[in-house]
């Protein structure tokens, strides 16, 4: 079972991603058969003030959410622990207010199987 860590798909060179106020793809799966990626999700909040963060894992129903608060200027904030995404399912998340003040960082574990 090879493991290949990678950058988001929605990344360009392993850079931070801006989290604007509507749905931004950060990273789309492996699509083939049994293959899957962990994703490591991380936020950073460059505002002064505490921001509401929303990752959808997979799809946008409401079981798929998974909404955070991150404090101002305090660091990266792990949202997404390595979750599970596979058949080309996306990785996407909002800003619940002040756009491009929040960005993503991490990376995804590449499983083969």
């Amino acid at each position: 079972m090879p493991i290949t860590k990678r950058v988001f798909s929605g990344s360009s060179g392993g850079r931070s991603i801006a989290i604007a106020t509507g749905l931004t793809t950060i990273h789309t799966s492996v699509s083939g058969g049994s293959d899957y990626d962990e994703v490591f999700f991380y936020v950073y909040n460059s505002a002064s003030v505490t921001r509401k963060v929303s990752a959808y894992v997979g799809a946008t129903a409401a079981k798929d959410k998974i909404s955070q608060a991150i404090p101002g200027q305090d660091g990266l904030y792990l949202v997404g622990p390595g979750a599970p995404l596979g058949l080309g399912k996306i990785l996407k998340a909002l800003a619940t207010a002040g756009a491009n003040v929040l960005y993503a960082h991490g990376w995804v574990n590449r499983i083969e199987q």
